[in-house]
């Protein structure tokens, strides 16, 4: 993902955690690895995603996980949100679920393009 990132070949970097989202892989990226993308994010252009596609399900987080995006936001890096949406009637709940958690943090997420 380092490499990806400092490429710059990239506007939007997404499934930044993709491990986590399967059980049997979850827990094998360490706050390290965690920081050395973080730091790779804030030096480049590339913006990372906030991914719903586990948000309203049973994983119930956004992707990337809790700690990595905790990492990235001490570094100041901004999200595009991305619903992950595989069907017409999830666009909508991703969007009001996408809504609220940038409310209760009083944050926006980064647009590309209007």
């Amino acid at each position: 993902m380092v490499a990806l990132v400092e490429s710059e070949l990239f506007d939007v970097a997404a499934h930044l955690d993709l491990p986590e989202r399967t059980p049997e892989l979850r827990g094998y990226a360490t706050a390290d690895h965690h920081r050395m993308v973080a730091d790779a994010f804030r030096r480049s252009a590339t913006v990372p995603e906030l991914n719903a596609g586990r948000a309203l399900r049973e994983y119930g987080e956004y992707h990337p996980a809790p700690d990595f995006r905790a990492a990235l936001r001490e570094r100041g890096v901004e999200f595009v949100t991305g619903s992950d949406s595989h069907a017409p009637d999830e666009i909508r709940k991703r969007t009001r679920a996408f809504e609220s958690h940038f409310a209760d943090r009083e944050a926006e997420p980064v647009r590309l393009f209007d």
